[in-house]
């Protein structure tokens, strides 16, 4: 990249950076659900746990705390999460940021969770171009969708004589 684009910085996305975290926090209750398949509180928490505090309704809530009153540590994994999409979530200097992403990853490891380490690890070998985000906060969100949309064009299309056929179909169904 830096050949072609001596110019460009790089940027990872905030939605592949927060998909890692929840993945962590996934894995997390699933080894709760497996060691407790008869625990009451851990029934129906996979996307309450993906949601942000302030967007759960009161039966969310209530649900949610049902499982922290069993598991504490399961209480430090989400908040230590909720922590976390502020970080990227407002504009600021890329050193701030840096700074903010080292404090919170030494709060994890001050706690001893485990649970995030790969995302820890994948966190400091991309810290600079994670952090480049807080810059301006673009996502190629749409140059993905339309990606998925000429796929699926073209998972439908298998068999079309020419590229100028599939090419037409895209611009028909894109607009």
């Amino acid at each position: 990249m830096a050949t072609c684009f001596p110019q460009a910085t790089l940027v990872l996305d905030r939605f592949h950076v927060v998909k890692l975290l929840h993945q962590g926090l996934d894995a997390f209750r699933r080894r709760l659900r497996k060691e407790a398949p008869d625990e009451a509180g851990y029934k129906q928490l996979k996307w309450l746990l993906f949601r942000q505090y302030h967007r759960l309704s009161d039966t969310e809530f209530d649900t949610l705390q049902a499982a922290f009153a069993v598991n504490a540590e399961l209480k430090t994994a989400y908040f230590l999460r909720e922590e976390f999409h502020p970080i990227l979530g407002r504009p600021q200097a890329v050193d701030a940021a840096i700074g903010l992403l080292d404090r919170w990853v030494a709060r994890i490891q001050a706690q001893k969770i485990t649970h995030f380490d790969s995302f820890i690890r994948t966190l400091q070998r991309h810290k600079e171009p994670i952090a480049n985000y807080v810059l301006d906060n673009l996502s190629n969100a749409v140059t993905e969708g339309l990606n998925n949309l000429v796929r699926s064009i073209r998972r439908c299309a298998f068999g079309m004589p020419n590229f100028q056929q599939l090419r037409l179909r895209v611009m028909a169904i894109s607009g």
